[in-house]
C-alpha cells in the first residue's frame, strides 16, 4: 500500500511553463485507468483519472491493456518522471537522447515502466461522466466522458479510419441540438475498417487535445451504442472550403455569367454578377443544391444571409420537387421562397426563417438574373442552412 501524496488535479498545479520538469520530490498519484490500447486507438499511453483530474502518461510499450485494464486501479510513483505539454496538453513521461539532445517523451524500459506503475488488486471502472458537446473544455481533457443523443453526420468515408493508407479519421458526430464533435480513430485501430454507426445514440470516450483542438477518441467499437432511428441532420454550406460545388450543388447558367467564389471584403461566399470587364451581359444563372431528403425534418427551416449592390432585378430563392438535377431548371415546376433582402451596398442581412416543405426530394436554387438595358445587381450569398424548427 502506498500513500497517496498528491491528487492528479495537485500534480498538475506543480507544473507551469511550456517545457517539461523533472519531478524531484516525492510525489504518488493514484487513479483508475480508462483508456485501452487494446484495439490499437491508444497507443502508447495510459490515461488514468481520479476524482479531481484526469492526465496520460507516455509509455514506450504496447500491450499495456493486459496488465492495467480499463478499470484497474495503480499507484503512479512521480519521483524521476518528467511533466509537461506534449501536442499541447500536459503529460508524464520522461526525457530520452537524440542526437546529443534530451526531448520530452516516453517512459523507456519495461523495467522502468513497471518500477513506477503499481498495479493494485481494485478493479472497478468508472462511469463516464454525461456530458453534452458545449461542455467539453479545458476541465474536461483526457476525461471519460458520455455523449448522449448524437449521431454521425453522412459525408466522408463510410469506415472508422482509413486502412488502406493506415491513415487517422476525424468523424463528425452531431446532437439534436445541432452541435457537432470530432471522433478521431487511427488507421491502425484494429476497428478502423469497420463501419460507423448508422444509427443514433450515445458515444462514450476519453476527450483528448492535440495541438488546440478537443477530439474524443474511442477505446473500442463498443463505445459507440448508436441503435435508435437516425434524427434530421442539419444542412450546411458556408463556402469556408473554396468550393462551389462542394456537396453536391451545381451551377447551371442558362446565358451569361456563372456564379463564382469570391473573399472580397473578406469571408467566403458565393456571387453572381453580370458586370464583367467593362460592360454587363444579360445573365440568367441558378446555384442548385443538390437533392435534400427532408423527410426526417418535423419543420424545415432555410435560413442564409444575402448582400447585393447596383440596380437590377433582384435574386429569386426557390425549390422544386420534381427537378432532376442536370437539365434546364426552367423545364420544371419551381416554387418561389420570400426572404429578408439586403438593403444595398453590400450589406449583409439574414433571410429569416423560411419554412420548406418536409419531403423526400427537394432542390434549393438561388437564381440570379441581370443585365438586361445594360444594367444589373451583384448579389453575394453565405451560411446556407436547413436545420428542423426546435
Amino acid at each position: 500500500e502506498y500513500t497517496v501524496t498528491h491528487t492528479i488535479l495537485q500534480l498538475k498545479g506543480l507544473f507551469s511553463g511550456v517545457d517539461s520538469v523533472r519531478i524531484t520530490d516525492t510525489i504518488v498519484i493514484e487513479g483508475i485507468v480508462t483508456s485501452s490500447d487494446q484495439y490499437g486507438n491508444f497507443y502508447k499511453q495510459i490515461v488514468i483519472q481520479d476524482t479531481t483530474d484526469a492526465i496520460a502518461i507516455m509509455v514506450d510499450a504496447s500491450y499495456m491493456y493486459t496488465k492495467f485494464p480499463i478499470g484497474q486501479k495503480v499507484y503512479i510513483k512521480c519521483k524521476d518522471l518528467h511533466i509537461g505539454t506534449y501536442g499541447g496538453v500536459l503529460k508524464i513521461g520522461s526525457t530520452y537522447e537524440e542526437n546529443g539532445y534530451y526531448k520530452f517523451g516516453r517512459i523507456q524500459g519495461r523495467a522502468k515502466i513497471d518500477y513506477h506503475f503499481v498495479k493494485t488488486c481494485t478493479n472497478e471502472p468508472l462511469e463516464p461522466q454525461v456530458v453534452t458537446i458545449n461542455q467539453i473544455g479545458p476541465a474536461l481533457a483526457f476525461k471519460l466522458v458520455k455523449i448522449e443523443n448524437v449521431q454521425f453526420m453522412t459525408g466522408g468515408i463510410p469506415t472508422w479510419a482509413d486502412v488502406a493508407n493506415l491513415a487517422d479519421v476525424q468523424q463528425t458526430i452531431v446532437d439534436t441540438d445541432y452541435r457537432t464533435f470530432t471522433v478521431t480513430t487511427s488507421g491502425y485501430a484494429t476497428f478502423a475498417n469497420d463501419t460507423i454507426p448508422q444509427g443514433s445514440g450515445y458515444i462514450v470516450g476519453i476527450v483528448s487535445l492535440y495541438n488546440g483542438n478537443y477530439e474524443l477518441l474511442v477505446r473500442g467499437p463498443k463505445d459507440a451504442d448508436m441503435n435508435n432511428p437516425r434524427f434530421a441532420e442539419p444542412i450546411y454550406k458556408d463556402f469556408e472550403d473554396g468550393d462551389l460545388l462542394s456537396g453536391g450543388w451545381t451551377i447551371n447558367t442558362i446565358k451569361g455569367h456563372d456564379w463564382t467564389f469570391s473573399t472580397l471584403g473578406g469571408g467566403a461566399y458565393a456571387m453572381c454578377s453580370s458586370y464583367q470587364s467593362g460592360s454587363h451581359t444579360e445573365t440568367e444563372s441558378w446555384y442548385i443544391s443538390p437533392n435534400f431528403d427532408l423527410t426526417l425534418f418535423t419543420t424545415p427551416i432555410l435560413t442564409f444571409r444575402n448582400a447585393y449592390k447596383y440596380s437590377g432585378p433582384p435574386m429569386q430563392v426557390k425549390y422544386s420537387t420534381d427537378y432532376d438535377g442536370v437539365s434546364n431548371p426552367n423545364d420544371f415546376t419551381w416554387t418561389n421562397l420570400l426572404y429578408t433582402q439586403s438593403t444595398g451596398n453590400f450589406v449583409w442581412v439574414g433571410s429569416g426563417n423560411i419554412e420548406l416543405p418536409s419531403v423526400p426530394k427537394l432542390y434549393l436554387a438561388f437564381v440570379y438574373t441581370g443585365g438586361v438595358g445594360g444594367s444589373g445587381s451583384t448579389w453575394e450569398i453565405d451560411d446556407i442552412a436547413i436545420v428542423n424548427q426546435q
